[in-house]
Order: C-alpha cells, then sequence, then structure tokens
C-alpha cells in the first residue's frame, strides 16, 4: 500500500470549515469517480490545522491519478489564503487489532 499525507494550515477557522464543507461536498464524489483512492481520512490537529490521508493500493495508483488530487486540494488551500504539504510513502507496517 501506498500512502500520501497532507498538512494544511489555514488563517481562521472560517476559511478550515470552507475546506472542509467542499471536501464532503465535492472533493469526495471526485475521489470516487476521478481517482484510484481507496480511502481518504482527515484528522483536525489543532487549530485552523488539518491532516488527510490518502490510501492506495500501489505507487503506481497513486501516480496514475495522485496528481490531479493533489492540484486539486492545494489550489482549494491556497484560494482560502492556507498552506499545504504533501509527503508520499509505502506502508512499511500495518496493524489491525485481530476481532
Amino acid at each position: 500500500m501506498f500512502l500520501r499525507i497532507g498538512t494544511m494550515r489555514f488563517p481562521s477557522q472560517d476559511k478550515m470549515d470552507a475546506y472542509i464543507a467542499m471536501l464532503q461536498t465535492v472533493f469526495f464524489k471526485k475521489f470516487q469517480e476521478d481517482t484510484l483512492m481507496l480511502q481518504h481520512l482527515v484528522i483536525k490537529t489543532g487549530e485552523g490545522k488539518l491532516a488527510g490521508y490518502g490510501l492506495y493500493k500501489s505507487k503506481e495508483d497513486l501516480l496514475k491519478t495522485g496528481s490531479k488530487t493533489k492540484k486539486l486540494l492545494t489550489d482549494f488551500v491556497k484560494s482560502q489564503g492556507g498552506i499545504v504539504e504533501f509527503h508520499d510513502g509505502e506502508v512499511i507496517a500495518d496493524w489491525k487489532r485481530e476481532t
């Protein structure tokens, strides 16, 4: 599996809320239709700060469609006066609770 992590910082709570609303109403649909992403999680890490995690089956899947996703998110974050930084990497350890 391959993971892309994006960290975002917004100048205000309102700008961050606008990003979250756009993510849930528009971007999630685009992820489903236009990417090979398996899962996308977003966590609030502080005031005006978010971290997003996009999970892909392989590096090839990320490379096929990940640049479109990265541009979409970057453009919107910047339009809100925010800063975004991305990190990609292979998942080297994965633990899940046995049920």
